[in-house]
């Protein structure tokens, strides 16, 4: 998933997530299969961002000794050598794709919570119609 996705998810999100007199029967039952597929995507994007870390390690590791050992310039400080890292393009394009897919990740570990949670707002929904009826 990318980052221009997330506003599809989140629309999605908000449909599924909605609650209201029309539809409380359905997302009761729906409850257990909307957790697990919002479950399983979170799983998915946890992977792909366990995929970009381990990237984003390897492309720093090989730039580290590019500039240390093999260099244009004599760098001894490891800041020295830090920064010019993080100017290298391909660390960038690495550290924003993983910056983004954490943000994913964050947002669909929150949906995931409040998923969970889902049956006790369906039951405060219909204990509060009740209220309201008088009953």
């Amino acid at each position: 998933m990318l980052i221009s996705d997330l506003p599809k998810l989140k629309a999605k999100v908000d449909a599924d997530l909605t609650i209201n007199e029309n539809n409380v029967s359905k997302k009761s039952l729906d409850s257990a299969y909307i957790y697990h597929q919002f479950l399983d995507l979170h799983i998915t994007e946890i992977r792909e961002l366990k995929r970009l870390a381990v990237e984003r390690d390897r492309i720093y590791g090989t730039l580290y000794e590019k500039f240390k050992f093999n260099g244009p310039y004599k760098l001894d400080s490891k800041g020295e050598i830090e920064a010019w890292i993080h100017m290298d393009p391909q660390y960038i394009k690495t550290i924003t794709e993983f910056n983004e897919q954490e943000v994913i990740c964050k947002y669909l570990e929150g949906v995931v919570e409040v998923i969970s949670k889902m049956s006790f707002n369906i039951k405060n929904f219909i204990e509060y119609k009740k209220f309201l009826s008088g009953g």
